[in-house]
């Protein structure tokens, strides 16, 4: 899948996520598969287990974003509510999905955990016209549903689930006209070099990280090729990095 120009949004749900109780180790996860996949992150959030906030996210991520990719709540107890959240702020039935509730049944059984259960079959529900994608390393399954031009695909929160989805649905880009150089500036004071990048970030179109750290400034510098020189060379008159 390539997804060139297209504009994500990020949402890790969980209260232990929002209370910095685990790493949330999923955004970083998410986001730099999305741009290695060719899409422009505009958006990260964290929320507890919470319909309205969940809801609130979604309705947000309509205005400005293509795709959201949401982590977390897939699960089977009480608080796992992410699919009827969803749902609700696309305004969704949800219901047991057969083939879904096979998938569920197989997963259990292939582990010797029993028979499928009332509470394991929450994992079989889907929204209306979501389309399901078997877990291959757990239970619950990710789902992608399209509203209008916004795509929300749900994914588990189990990181090493996560991560396999990711794999699959969102596939590094074979090829990119997209480049990224780093630099030490000659100054370590980030104060100092602010106006003069802003300047060349303007003039060039050139993406323009400013990292600073113990005792020196990087910067990142992101764009086309041609881009990317011309915000180099500009750099190097200026002085705020070497030349050669």
């Amino acid at each position: 899948m390539v997804l060139f120009m297209v504009r994500a949004t990020v949402l890790c749900v969980g209260d232990e996520v929002l209370r910095g109780e685990i790493v949330n180790t999923n955004a970083s996860d998410m986001a730099r598969a999305l741009v290695t996949a060719g899409t422009t992150i505009v958006r990260q959030s964290v929320v507890g287990d919470d319909v309205d906030a969940i809801v609130a996210e979604v309705n947000r991520a309509r205005d400005g974003s293509d795709i959201l990719v949401v982590s977390g709540g897939l699960g089977p107890t009480h608080d796992d509510i992410t699919i009827d959240a969803v749902a609700s702020a696309l305004s969704r039935p949800v219901a047991v999905d057969p083939q879904v509730e096979k998938w569920v049944e197989e997963s259990y059984r292939s582990r010797g955990k029993g028979e499928i259960t009332d509470v394991r079959l929450r994992m079989a529900r889907v929204p209306e016209g979501g389309v399901p994608v078997r877990n291959a390393v757990g239970v619950a399954p990710a789902i992608r549903i399209e509203s209008g031009t916004l795509v929300v695909y749900l994914l588990p929160g189990v990181p090493s689930e996560l991560r396999h989805f990711l794999g699959e649905l969102f596939p590094p880009v074979g090829s990119s006209d997209e480049v990224v150089e780093e630099r030490v500036l000659l100054t370590p004071d980030e104060s100092i070099v602010a106006e003069p990048i802003y300047a060349i970030v303007q003039s060039t179109g050139a993406k323009i990280g400013i990292y600073p750290g113990k005792g020196e400034v990087r910067v990142r510098i992101r764009g086309k090729r041609s881009i990317v020189d011309a915000a180099l060379s500009a750099m190097t008159i200026e002085g705020l990095i070497p030349s050669g």
